[in-house]
């Protein structure tokens, strides 16, 4: 039997340093030193970033006080860009992505954006598989230090139906 999609909401001042330990300690697992005076330091303000930035968390089912997942919506226009995905290691496999995706997903279309971006490394196997089921394309590679990026778009339909 499937258990349930963990609960995910809006992060909230306090989120903060649960947040930073879920991205940095995927980014080490992965080999990837963090950067919080570069490419990271976005994190620091999670659940305290003001107008339409969104920062979300998921809850683990068996403890709401526990966060299992993050993720980030960054205005960009009428897109998106979605800066941080995580989740903790003994959270992947039950939905905590796809929910975690999906309430992004939601977001942006509150708040009209047309697209959504995200940049990923090819490291993140699992977050790709994910992206594309999702319906994200890739649309653009670059190389670099940890095997480079990858760019994913996805197009955001219309809470109008148009």
């Amino acid at each position: 039997m499937t258990p349930p999609p963990p609960r995910v909401r809006e992060a909230r001042r306090g989120d903060g340093e649960a947040c930073r330990e879920i991205v940095f300690a995927a980014l080490r697992e992965h080999g990837i030193p963090p950067e919080p005076e570069g490419r990271d330091r976005g994190i620091f303000g999670f659940g305290e970033r003001p107008g339409r930035f969104r920062d979300l968390v998921a809850e683990a089912l068996e403890d709401p006080s526990r966060i299992v997942g993050v993720s980030a919506l960054e205005p960009w226009d009428d897109k998106g860009f979605v800066s941080s995905l995580f989740v903790r290691p003994e959270a992947r496999g039950r939905g905590v992505g796809r929910a975690l995706l999906a309430a992004t997903c939601d977001v942006a279309r509150e708040l009209d954006m047309r697209e959504l971006w995200l940049t990923t490394r090819p490291v993140f196997t699992r977050a790709i598989r994910l992206y594309e089921a999702y319906g994200f394309v890739r649309v653009h590679d670059t190389t670099g230090a940890f095997g480079g990026e990858l760019a994913y778009r996805l197009v955001v339909p219309s809470a109008r139906g148009a």
